[in-house]
């Protein structure tokens, strides 16, 4: 299955077999490879650890046409909930009439996550055994966890998330 995704939609195609093949800038003017189980550049083009981190289908997909997606915002970009550039954002959409086409305007946040640094950000997005779609969090980044993150209960950072997607 390959998305055929308008440039202002810009969100990603999808290769038949689930890998993701490649992602595109918010105003199309870049395209960034997927290197090594990451992104090349951030989605608004600054080297760092950051852009499009994920994405799931919907495990009862297309009878449930949603598709979750893990990424990185950027203030000024549009999207309220957006405090702090590079804090994640796990956001659901759905396919528009054409099913090869997102609708972007089905966006619905579901989780925003600070991020202090600009790395050890984490990323992908998988349904686990349980039905629950599953999100790993990176540790906050700079070197060595230096706010102890990951070994904190008050945090999210560092962890593995687990969201029920169908309440």
């Amino acid at each position: 299955m390959d998305f055929d995704l308008s440039e202002e939609q810009r969100l990603l195609k999808e290769s038949i077999d689930g890998l993701l093949t490649d992602s595109y800038d918010f105003d199309a003017r870049k395209k960034y490879q997927k290197e090594k189980g990451g992104w090349s550049k951030a989605v608004w083009g600054k080297l760092a650890e950051q852009g499009l981190l994920g994405l799931a289908f919907h495990p009862d997909y297309p009878t449930t046409p949603y598709f979750f997606v893990n990424y990185t915002c950027e203030t000024g970009a549009g999207q309220p909930e957006c405090t702090g550039s590079g804090d994640t954002i796990i956001a659901r959409f759905q396919v528009s009439g054409n099913p090869n086409v997102a609708d972007l305007t089905s966006r619905r946040t579901m989780l925003v996550i600070d991020q202090p640094f600009s790395n050890h950000n984490a990323g992908d997005l998988k349904f686990g055994p349980d039905g629950n779609l599953w999100i790993p969090m990176g540790d906050g980044g700079s070197a060595n966890d230096p706010n102890c993150f990951a070994q904190r209960d008050d945090s999210l950072l560092g962890k593995v998330l687990r969201i029920d997607v169908n309440q």
